[in-house]
Order: C-alpha cells, then sequence, then structure tokens
C-alpha cells in the first residue's frame, strides 16, 4: 500500500497530477452526484468513489495538475454519455469554469514520444511520465501506468488500492 501520509507531506503544496478518468469522475461529481453513476464514462464509479477522490485533492491543498493531453481525453470523454441533452449542455457550461482552477503543464509531443514508455503507455501516460518525475504525484486507476511510474521511482497512487478502505483511509 502507498505511503500517503508521507507523499502528502511531500508534495502538499505542490499539488497532484490526477489522470484522465478520475479527473472526469471529480468533474462529473461536480457537477452533478447523480450523474456519476448514470453517465457512461464514470458508471463504473460509485459517489464513495467521489467522496473519496475529493478528499485526496484536499490533502494536496486542493491543486490538480494536468496536461494538455489528459485534458484533451477528458473533453473526448466528457462529449458522449449523457442521457439527457439538457444535462450534456449544463456540464459544458461550467467546464470551463471546472479546468480553470486546474494547474495545467505544457509536455511537447517531442518530449513524450522521446521517452522508453511511449510505445507501451502511449502518448498522454508518456506526457505523465516525462512531467511528474520528481515534481508531482500521480493519482490513476490505470494498472499500466502505475507499475511503470511505480518502477521508476515515482510517487504514485493506485486509487483501487483506497477503495476499498474509503474513509477510514484519512481517518488518524
Amino acid at each position: 500500500m502507498t505511503d500517503f501520509p508521507q507523499i502528502v507531506a511531500k508534495y502538499k503544496q505542490s499539488g497532484i497530477l490526477v489522470d484522465t478518468n478520475l479527473l472526469l469522475l471529480l468533474f462529473i461529481g461536480s457537477y452533478d452526484l447523480r450523474s456519476i453513476t448514470t453517465f457512461e464514462n464514470t458508471s463504473s464509479f460509485t459517489l464513495e468513489d467521489f467522496e473519496l477522490l475529493e478528499a485526496l485533492v484536499k490533502s494536496f491543498d486542493n491543486k490538480v495538475i494536468s496536461t494538455p493531453h489528459i485534458l484533451a481525453e477528458l473533453s473526448n470523454l466528457s462529449i458522449k454519455g449523457w442521457r439527457y441533452e439538457t444535462a450534456r449542455r449544463e456540464y459544458w457550461t461550467l467546464l470551463p469554469k471546472m479546468l480553470s482552477v486546474i494547474d495545467e503543464h505544457y509536455v511537447a509531443h517531442e518530449e513524450a514520444t522521446a521517452i522508453s514508455c511511449f510505445i507501451r503507455l502511449g502518448l498522454t501516460d508518456a506526457g505523465i511520465a516525462h512531467l511528474v518525475t520528481g515534481k508531482y504525484p500521480v493519482v490513476t486507476t490505470d494498472l499500466d501506468l502505475y507499475l511503470h511510474l511505480s518502477r521508476n521511482g515515482v510517487d504514485v497512487i493506485n486509487f483501487n488500492h483506497f477503495r476499498p478502505f474509503g474513509w477510514s483511509y484519512f481517518s488518524p
């Protein structure tokens, strides 16, 4: 299990990079808690998962780090999966405000494609690996990304490891 208190102590003021699926959960849940289980790309998550992710992000002073690649994936995953057109329009109206709190860091494709994991993990995850090393921790549900980062000394949290513990993980 990840040594969460140590990671928070080390990076509290720097923030945490939230991978695409979890960032989508954070945004959909912030828009409407009921949409978490009905929206196509977050339906595998629960309200408790959203609350747990919110608590995790708050541990890092609510500072979320991202890349343009993650945000492009977020946008693509946000397009489809709405039950009602009015909900989709409301979400997209609020999305710019939600995005405004993100600390976005550019990673050039030349940098991301030059690292060894690009062929195995793709552009977005290679960009994450390039950006975070020694700077930010990562929270993800992507096992391949998690394994790559942990093998390379990056502080990474597999959100799936937290899910069984829920709020108790944040209790003293």
